[in-house]
């Protein structure tokens, strides 16, 4: 698996990487990276992980594509 979260100088998550569905039969990873504005919370409650006070969430999926001829 190549790429990885990078930052931008604000704080932001960068998009340094593409989707590639591959080919035949490929083992295909895909990753979904979101930066969540958070708001004050109730109780001062910080669930903030960036300096920009967002949260960053991030999915990942791997599936294998279709053997197709």
């Amino acid at each position: 698996m190549s790429g990885g979260l990078n930052f931008d100088a604000s704080g932001s998550a960068a998009d340094t990487t593409r989707f590639d569905p591959g080919g035949a039969g490929a083992v295909v990873v895909l990753r979904l990276i979101y930066d969540w504005p958070l708001g004050t919370l109730p109780l001062g409650l910080n669930l903030s992980n960036q300096g920009n006070g967002s949260r960053t969430i991030i999915g990942t999926m791997v599936f294998k594509s279709e053997p197709y001829a």
